[in-house]
Parts: structure tokens; sequence; C-alpha cells
């Protein structure tokens, strides 16, 4: 028979998991609600239903010039002011597999694993490696990119001179991001580790979905 500090112990267990089941819950759902700031849509029909659970932190929904764009979505983003623009794509978009993210193990979350990532080391030795790893990356696939999270970004910035490969740019913060592209072409994208995990999550987003060099329209 089971006695009375037996049922509360087993109530204990079960109240504890649920807890760590609600809390691990709460974070995935923060992560997945990264503000992305810019949501693409490459189908030649945009509807309402597409954008359903995606408008989470965007401010800027993206679609090809020739899309026809339901009026129940151009209400809806209305109404949450988001902007709406019609683009030329002229550059493809980074695969994940192209893109290597170099940042401190702290930085590391699960919305990244789908990226190659590396460990950053911000000690001197640690700058001249992860520059070879990068120059590595660039000539075996020219399409690969990197985003490097240092906790010395002027440092990383000139580490990389040394290599002729890379075309690295110091990033301040997401609303540079297309002036960057635009006018540097680069295939490094440095920025200082007070970037939050999220941060980072939102940059690789927006590289993934094509931020290089295109032509936008304003509707």
């Amino acid at each position: 028979m089971v006695t009375a500090s037996e049922i509360e112990s087993i109530v204990r267990l079960v109240v504890q998991r649920l807890r760590e089941s609600t809390s691990a819950s709460a974070v995935n759902a923060r992560l997945d609600a990264v503000p992305t700031e810019i949501l693409r849509l490459d189908e030649q029909l945009v509807t309402l239903e597409q954008l359903r659970d995606r408008l989470a932190g965007v401010r800027c929904v993206e679609v090809l010039r020739r899309a026809v764009v339901t009026p129940a979505v151009v209400d809806e983003l209305r109404q949450r002011g988001i902007r709406l623009q019609r683009i030329d794509i002229t550059a493809t978009r980074v695969e994940p597999h192209d893109l290597l993210i170099l940042a401190p193990a702290s930085k590391h979350t699960r919305q990244l694993d789908e990226y190659k990532l590396l460990a950053a080391d911000d000690t001197a030795m640690g700058l001249t490696q992860l520059t070879s790893h990068l120059t590595e990356a660039v000539c075996a696939n020219a399409k690969s990119s990197a985003i490097w999270c240092s906790g010395q970004p002027y440092q990383a910035l000139l580490a990389t001179k040394t290599s002729p490969s890379l075309r690295a740019v110091l990033l301040p913060n997401m609303a540079e991001l297309r002036r960057a592209v635009a006018e540097a072409a680069p295939n490094v994208l440095i920025v200082d580790d007070r970037w939050s995990s999220l941060q980072l999550v939102g940059l690789a987003r927006s590289l993934r979905t094509g931020t290089q060099e295109f032509k936008r329209e304003s509707t």
C-alpha cells in the first residue's frame, strides 16, 4: 500500500517535471518568435493563410514584383503597421549549409543548429585561427558567408585583412545590413558579442531569406 509520504513525493516529482517542461516550452516559444524584421515570400500568389503565425516581430513583408497579393493580406499588413514591398531578386540567398557562424558557446541556441557553428576564441591566437577557418571556408565554397560574433570586433576586423579572400565589414546593427551588403558585398559580417543569441538568429535568418543585391519597390 502506498503511504501518504510516498504519494506526496510522487506529486512533487510530477509538479517539478511539469514546471521544467513548461519552462522549456516557454524558452522555445521565445526563440521561435525571434523578430526577423523582414519576411520574404517567393510565392506568385500571397494569401492571408501564408502569413498565419509568421508576422511576430516583422516590420516589412517582401514579395516578388509580379506576385498577386490578396486584399485581405494588404488590409492585415496595414492594420499591423507592416510595410509591403515588391522586389526583384538578382542574387541567390544564403543557404544554411553555406553560412558559418563563429560565436561564443554561450550564444549557441538550437535555432542556430542548422548552420555551421564554431565556438569563437577571442585571444590573439584564437583570432588568427578563426581567420584561417574563415579563409578555408570561403576558398572551399565561393557561396560561403560567415557571421563572426566577437568580444573584440575591431581586432577581428583587422585579423581578416590578412586574408585577401575575406571581405569583412563591422555590422553595428540590423538596420545597417542592407547598406553593408550593397556597398561592400561582404562574405564576413562581424558583430559585437553584445548581440544576443536572438539577434544572431535574426541576422542568420535575414541572410537566409536573401539580402544581397536586389531592387525594391514600395507598395
